[in-house]
């Protein structure tokens, strides 16, 4: 038996890899779109006057913004633990990894909560407004994904699909958390860093 038939005849499977790239292509483009929301806001911005924004009556809570960032590189790192895990074979770690990730995404479903509360100023007052909340939303979009691939990498690794072998899932939704904390920066830079 030759190299090349020794090497074909053993199976692939295609639907790891299809699902690592299909949720790879969607979190670039929803970098992407965040980028361009994020890009549009700072543009409007500097085409108003430096009081402008201030005078609106928005009150953005810097703090709340920071510990988003923090939970949501906390729930990456806890994504990363449970793709290791699920590589390893070991399913107790790598639900705990993901678990603590869905977690994670929830407590920072709530901040963003608390903060468009306490903008004070509602969508229909300014354009300025309008982008601010459109960030924001899309931030919580980004953050729900993060949520929802937090749960199928749980219930991919508690099911036993995610083992040495087959440990797509688990990267796929890692991948899928990894997106939700990229795409949160744009709105926490656009419009809490750039005051």
């Amino acid at each position: 038996m030759s190299v090349v038939t020794a090497v074909s005849a053993v199976p692939r499977s295609r639907a790891g890899h299809s699902a690592v790239v299909g949720t790879a292509i969607l979190a670039t483009a929803g970098c992407v779109a965040m980028a361009a929301l994020g890009a549009f806001y700072v543009a409007m911005r500097k085409g108003a006057s430096a009081d402008y924004l201030s005078s609106t009556g928005m009150k953005f809570n810097n703090y709340s913004a920071v510990v988003v960032v923090f939970t949501l590189l906390l729930a990456s790192g806890a994504a990363g633990w449970g793709v290791i895990a699920a590589r390893l074979g070991n399913r107790r770690w790598g639900a705990t990894g993901f678990g603590l990730a869905l977690l994670f995404d929830l407590a920072s479903l709530n901040l963003l909560w608390d903060i468009g509360q306490r903008i004070g100023v509602g969508v229909k007052d300014l354009p300025a407004t309008t982008i601010v909340y459109t960030l924001l939303v899309a931030g919580g979009l980004a953050m729900a994904i993060g949520a929802a691939a937090s749960i199928c990498g749980l219930v991919s690794t508690v099911g036993g699909h995610a083992n040495p072998s087959t440990r797509y899932h688990a990267l796929a939704a890692s991948i899928g958390q990894h997106f939700a904390t990229v795409a949160w920066l744009v709105p926490f830079v656009a419009i809490f860093l750039k005051k």
